[in-house]
């Protein structure tokens, strides 16, 4: 072993007791707060940005091409519909990055129970047989629709929000009010609750009541052909801009794709937030990491100044001195990250599995605090600890070339 890594090592782990244990002990504790702290705020980040996210990619897809016009008004206008392109559809299903392609078709209506009225929108999906929906993955009671089933046409999935204003149980009846625009009657028909979600975000529980859009199709008298629009999923959706704009190229003139992001932009811009609160943390983190490592390697080189006139005095180098002392500093920097490690991975798959923090659903979209971490991100907050570390000690290590042989010995 050279001669600079075994005094580290041995100063390092010595049982003597100094006045440089304690400065150890809180840096260790230091950096492994500051690591866990990194750990915990990007699995929180990444987990309210993927789960939000996925809720608003699952109801809506990826893309959503609709008519022109429908997206210019930007409302429900069930007249506003186009006919199948099943050539369109094949096409587009042949861009690599499209996972599949769903059809749909929406109708303003009201929910009336007894007394209680709850307006939203009608929205019919395409239902088939032996494939799963992602919306499925949102059912708190109750079932999703058996696309064999005749009785399909005559059940509807609401959310737990409509149903508790409108007092409304599993497998009750209630009835569906529209305007049918082409005869200018108002329509009563009586529907069976088989389902309810939960997604809290308002966007969609206030308003969203799924339906077999063999109904709509029929209410509006429309042929099995005739939707309203798209639904566009993506296997990769950071590869989004591209598979718009090879969708875009290819549509229509007189209809218009257009991505999540457009659509709910206020939503996402308050996710990309998130992203800047992260670049904080790290900045404040580091900034913590440097004083704290700062202060570590000049307690310890003060207390170690009568060593250093020593070794000086038997012919070690400048940089062989400063070595031992970069080399003990790193080895309390590494045992602070592994420290940091071990708490921020335990308190990650704490709140994964038993869910610790709780959040205010109508503010934050979802009530337990959602975390998701990646290897690349825990690489990621290794190397910038290290990184922050190194250079943090070189500076001060600097000190000991100024310290002479002789006034080093007799330093008290």
């Amino acid at each position: 072993m050279k001669v600079s890594s075994f005094i580290a090592y041995r100063l390092a782990f010595s049982k003597k007791s100094t006045f440089s244990k304690l400065i150890i002990k809180l840096s260790i504790i230091a950096t492994a707060i500051s690591v866990m702290a990194m750990i915990l705020c990007v699995s929180f980040v990444r987990g309210f940005q993927e789960t939000i996210s996925n809720k608003m990619l699952d109801f809506n897809g990826a893309i959503i091409i609709k008519p022109y016009q429908f997206i210019k008004n930007n409302n429900v206008d069930e007249s506003n519909s186009f006919i199948r392109n099943l050539h369109l559809e094949d096409s587009i299903k042949a861009i690599n990055n499209v996972e599949k392609i769903s059809y749909f078709s929406q109708k303003k209506c009201i929910l009336k129970n007894k007394s209680e009225l709850e307006g939203g929108i009608l929205e019919g999906i395409e239902l088939q047989n032996n494939v799963t929906n992602p919306l499925q993955n949102y059912i708190t009671q109750g079932r999703w629709f058996n696309a064999l089933d005749s009785q399909s046409i005559h059940s509807l999935i609401i959310s737990e929000k409509m149903a508790n204003r409108l007092n409304i149980t599993l497998n009750e009846k209630i009835t569906l009010i529209f305007l049918n625009k082409e005869s200018n009657k108002i329509l009563n028909n009586s529907f069976k609750i088989i389902g309810f979600y939960k997604t809290n975000m308002e966007e969609i529980d206030n308003n969203l009541i799924i339906s077999d859009i063999r109904y709509t199709q029929l209410t509006n008298n429309w042929d099995k052909g005739r939707i309203n629009g798209y639904h566009i999923y993506l296997k990769n959706i950071d590869s989004l801009q591209n598979s718009y704009e090879n969708i875009q190229s290819i549509i229509p003139h007189d209809w218009i794709a257009q991505h999540i992001f457009q659509l709910f932009p206020a939503l996402f811009e308050w996710l990309d937030i998130q992203n800047l609160n992260k670049k904080i943390l790290y900045i404040i983190m580091s900034i913590v990491a440097i004083i704290n490592m700062i202060t570590c390697l000049i307690v310890l080189i003060i207390e170690r100044i009568r060593m250093i006139g020593i070794l000086k005095s038997l012919g070690m180098t400048n940089w062989l001195i400063q070595k031992i002392f970069l080399i003990e500093t790193f080895i309390i920097a590494s045992i602070g990250i592994l420290f940091g490690v071990f708490l921020g991975v335990l308190f990650y798959y704490c709140q994964k599995y038993f869910g610790l923090i709780s959040l205010d659903e109508t503010i934050y979209y979802v009530n337990i605090a959602p975390v998701k971490l990646y290897m690349m991100d825990l690489v990621k907050i290794i190397s910038i600890t290290i990184i922050v570390c190194f250079i943090s000690l070189i500076i001060p290590s600097f000190i000991v070339k100024g310290l002479s042989p002789k006034k080093a010995i007799l330093f008290n």
